[in-house]
């Protein structure tokens, strides 16, 4: 199990591993564990998994119902999926802090065609260019340069 979720941690790119296999967590991972803290601090403790797994030793042992167990694990996580949801403003107080807006990135480029305003070029992965009036985006080709056609 603990193979599984260190190795969903590296490719979601939360932590990188150092030497003596430790694992160090990046920017993301840790705004990811203290938004969880702040909003619900079961989400990240060992605890809750702990007793998800006590109750599925009872279920094999024959001393728990599973579909009850399961019942009440559906409803306890439904609870927390809904809360976690109306304070997600918390994790994006976060995130503002140490991320730079997509809208505040770039350099103008071309005028948006819904708006007739300037859409910023993205340069990092993958490029695309973005209307801070409208918040459209558009994706563009990737490995090439982009110019601004100018007619003939």
């Amino acid at each position: 199990k603990q193979w599984y979720q260190r190795r969903v941690a590296i490719t979601a790119g939360f932590v990188t591993i150092a030497s003596g296999r430790r694992l160090i967590p990046n920017t993301l991972g840790i705004l990811l564990v203290h938004g969880y803290q702040r909003i619900d601090p079961d989400l990240v403790k060992p605890s809750m998994r702990s007793e998800i797994e006590k109750q599925f030793d009872l279920i094999a042992s024959g001393k728990a119902n599973f579909d009850i167990v399961l019942a009440h694990a559906v409803s306890t996580f439904q609870a927390k999926y809904k809360y976690f949801v109306e304070n997600t403003e918390y994790m994006d107080q976060l995130f503002e802090l140490s991320f730079t807006k997509l809208s505040e990135t770039g350099k103008s480029l071309s005028k948006c065609g819904l708006c007739t305003r300037y859409m910023k070029l993205i340069s990092q992965k993958p490029m695309r260019l973005h209307c801070k009036n409208c918040e459209a985006t558009y994706k563009l080709p990737q490995g090439g340069s982009i110019k601004l056609y100018q007619g003939n």
